[in-house]
């Protein structure tokens, strides 16, 4: 039966009293020995170099914890902090299992709500405050190493399935707009990342929006300098344009080094500036349509919509000229005249649509 303890509240209660009992408490039914556990920190910060902390647990005095204010250039504290320090008794194999300062594991055995085995919450109370729900830092000691920032596994049972809602990371923001980027990489100190994001492992596609998610872009380059492109697709990986129709439009660089437009159900156009008209269309069985043609250097058009009117002359042509001589042709002829007008005509047809001219 468990010792029943009664605080007589009209008595003066000494703190200091109740916590060593608390702590002979721990000891005597746990095997807690919480004063060994925890010490008293370094008390005072030094600004870039020395941490405050209350309390401390570490196991060895080679790498003193209070030592990890150099990380910054101003003073840092710690209410409490552990450190674990890790050799080579650690492990038995090369690449062992991982070893850590600080494992959290929660069981969930029915509770009906989510169970989570590690919650962080930074709470801002004064106006222009900065508040951090984590900050997780991997750093060598001028050594060759392999550095992680986070990895988050899933790791479902063979016999398990996939629940809703399953994902590798959750990023939620509250109640207001603008609340900065959802994720932003950068660098300090002229550090580099080799690549932004890598995906691999994925059946569906690789960028989506959620649903009926409304954004300004996808991508948006603006703000970017690209010594190369600001999207690079390998050869014969093709831009896909869905329509309406049965067939889809797709751009791409085809084996032969072409660039090629594969159309759509109906063919391809150009619209003007404002969209209302239609400048250039390139139908499926061949067909081009096209407004005007201009020359690209003098800005002179060379060609335009068709000369109506013309009906062909009489008889047989002969493409082979080669027995006039047309000095000695008369202007008396009335045949003559007649082709004379036809052929000025021509010659005005062929000047309005600007293949010919002064």
């Amino acid at each position: 039966m468990a010792e029943e303890v009664r605080i007589d509240l009209g008595a003066a209660i000494s703190i200091p009293l109740l916590r060593e009992q608390f702590a002979k408490d721990l000891r005597d039914r746990a095997g807690i020995d919480i004063n060994n556990m925890f010490r008293s920190g370094n008390a005072v910060a030094v600004p870039g170099s020395k941490m405050k902390i209350e309390r401390i647990l570490e196991d060895s005095d080679d790498w003193p914890l209070e030592d990890e204010g150099s990380i910054w250039g101003g003073t840092t504290y710690a209410y409490v902090a552990f450190s674990k320090t890790f050799d080579s008794s650690h492990a038995t194999v090369p690449n062992a299992s991982p070893s850590g300062a600080l494992w959290a594991v929660a069981n969930n055995d029915g509770a009906p709500g989510d169970v989570v085995a590690l919650m962080a919450d930074c709470i801002v109370r004064q106006a222009g405050g900065v508040g951090f729900g984590a900050n997780i830092i991997a750093r060598d000691h001028g050594v060759n190493a392999k550095l992680v920032g986070m990895e988050i596994d899933l790791e479902f049972s063979a016999a398990g399935s996939v629940g809703a809602g399953s994902g590798g990371l959750y990023i939620n923001v509250f109640n207001k707009t603008n609340a900065g980027p959802a994720i932003q990489l950068g660098g300090l100190g002229g550090g580099k990342f080799t690549n932004g994001i890598i995906l691999d492992a994925i059946v569906g596609t690789g960028l989506a929006p959620n649903g009926s998610a409304s954004m300004t872009s996808m991508i948006n380059s603006a703000g970017g300098v690209f010594s190369d492109a600001a999207i690079i697709l390998s050869n014969t990986h093709r831009l896909k344009f869905n329509g309406t129709g049965a067939v889809n439009g797709y751009l791409s660089m085809d084996d032969d080094n072409n660039l090629r437009m594969t159309l759509g159900d109906a063919g391809f156009a150009i619209r003007d500036k404002t969209d209302n008209n239609t400048l250039f269309t390139f139908e499926n069985s061949g067909a081009l349509y096209v407004g005007a043609i201009k020359d690209q250097t003098s800005g002179l058009q060379v060609l335009a919509g068709r000369v109506t009117g013309f009906v062909t002359m009489e008889g047989s042509a002969n493409q082979n000229g080669s027995a006039i001589n047309v000095g000695t042709i008369t202007a008396n002829d009335a045949n003559i005249r007649a082709l004379a007008a036809h052929m000025k005509a021509v010659e005005d047809a062929l000047i309005s649509h600007g293949l010919i001219g002064a």
